[in-house]
């Protein structure tokens, strides 16, 4: 049973429900939008689970933003919980979406290139508008177990250049299981980014075996940030990894969207 903050929009219908690892599953029920059930069909090992649903946020912050989780057994009683984890806020100003995620090869301890981004629906609000809600860096997070292969910004191409980054350095990619884009959207009070879409090219190393959780992250911060869980970030997109031997379409393969 997941309780989620009043106002959000819960839908686990066919493909907007992902059991990234997830034991046998008889679906979900999301009648109830402020309590979500996930049924399951086979036994509970200890083990590490996850799985994610589509959600629309409402237009402004629940009073009452935390999350909740809790596991029932075939009685419907509680033999585990997570109360009260907190929610994310609502950035009104940020209008974003995902785009699909790209990759060139999904065999196992191979290279492949992969492309993530996203879209500007509307300009960036500007300091005068949302002071408090100004990216200054995008936070790239692989899954456990991959590397990227980026040792300097010849390995990183930025496909919409229209993009104003920080001077003289606005790469991060030191560690190996996330990058980080410097931005500098104020140079003026009105130098923001515009509407258009956003996406970033670079070579990963496929780990054996995949991780459980293989979910990429794509975070706009307020300030510095390296990890998704950081107090900048301001929205994350969640994206599902591909599997081993999962076909491109083409020159790149589309078949993952972010959560």
């Amino acid at each position: 049973q997941i309780s989620l903050p009043a106002g959000l929009a819960p839908d686990c219908r066919g493909t907007f429900f992902e059991p990234f690892a997830l034991p046998r599953t008889g679906g979900c029920n999301a009648l109830d939008p402020q309590n979500v059930v996930v049924y399951f069909n086979s036994t509970i090992e200890p083990a590490e689970y996850a799985f994610a649903m589509r959600v629309t946020p409402p237009p402004v912050q629940p009073v009452e933003n935390s999350i909740s989780v809790r596991l029932r057994d075939r009685f419907g009683q509680v033999r585990d919980a997570a109360v009260g984890m907190p929610g994310m806020r609502i950035q009104e100003k940020l209008k974003l979406q995902s785009i699909p995620m790209h990759w060139t090869s999904s065999r196992p301890n191979r290279p492949s290139t992969v492309l993530m981004g996203f879209e500007a629906i509307d300009p960036l609000p500007d300091r005068v508008v949302a002071p408090s809600q100004q990216v200054k860096e995008i936070l790239i997070s692989l899954p456990i177990g991959f590397t990227h292969l980026v040792d300097g910004v010849r390995d990183f191409t930025i496909v919409n250049m229209d993009m104003p980054l920080a001077s003289p350095q606005y790469l991060d990619f030191y560690e190996k299981d996330r990058l980080r884009v410097m931005l500098n959207l104020n140079r003026t009070s009105w130098t923001t980014l515009k509407v258009g879409t956003y996406s970033f090219r670079f070579s990963v190393m496929i780990p054996d075996p995949l991780p459980v959780f293989n979910v990429w992250g794509l975070s706009l911060c307020s300030g510095t940030c390296k990890r998704i869980s950081d107090p900048t970030v301001l929205t994350t997109f969640a994206t599902p990894g591909f599997g081993f031997n999962e076909a491109p379409a083409g020159g790149f393969g589309v078949t993952a969207h972010a959560s």
